[in-house]
């Protein structure tokens, strides 16, 4: 855009216009929580998905194949580094995470005393193979809520339902962790359907 102000012009007006909407939206969204209302009906927020957040994630480099980005929305990855649908056998899942092992996927809550449990289904993917072993951990501030068994491809999926502690600020942080023997590139762990409760 060097020398073309009028192209800088077009640029910096969709950003003010991206900036005045998501200010809008602030405002908006304060009022209803303040009125328990939108447009005149019951507004009612119990359940909101753990993907609508953005993670606290800063990068950093893990096994193949989940090297490049250890984690993927909404989808997974096999060893080829081909993408999927998120499934555990054949359950298949709109929302979730496709992670590599080991990783640790963290998501800052404030304030963290509006959500009173966490919900997900975690296991393996079918295209994960034989040699993967993996164990799901929940941790809220640094502690360990709950760790599964090691799951291995096949497994029917586990079926979390974590108490959140109650805290100003809540640190929520999903753990995959190899189990001893695993081959990274099998350890292709699910976290299906993360939803956060507010009762």
């Amino acid at each position: 855009m060097q020398g073309d102000g009028t192209k800088a012009d077009e640029h910096r007006a969709a950003a003010a216009l991206a900036n005045g909407r998501h200010t809008a939206d602030v405002i908006f969204t304060a009022i209803c929580l303040a009125t328990d209302h939108v447009d005149d009906q019951e507004f009612l927020f119990a359940d909101q998905s753990l993907t609508d957040w953005l993670p606290d994630f800063r990068g950093r480099m893990i096994p193949h194949p989940y090297y490049v980005k250890p984690f993927l929305v909404n989808q997974a990855m096999d060893a080829r580094r081909q993408l999927h649908p998120l499934k555990i056998n054949e359950t298949r899942y709109e929302t979730g995470y496709g992670m590599g092992t080991p990783f640790e996927l963290d998501f800052v809550l404030a304030p963290g005393n509006v959500f009173k449990r966490f919900t997900c289904d975690v296991g393996l993917h079918p295209t994960a193979g034989k040699k993967g072993a993996v164990m799901f951990a929940v941790e809220a501030n640094g502690k360990e809520l709950v760790r599964t068994r090691p799951l291995r491809v096949g497994d029917e999926p586990v079926q979390l339902d974590v108490p959140l502690p109650s805290a100003e600020v809540l640190k929520l942080s999903l753990k995959t962790i190899a189990d001893e023997g695993s081959e990274p590139s099998h350890n292709l762990a699910v976290w299906g359907q993360p939803v956060l409760k507010t009762e």
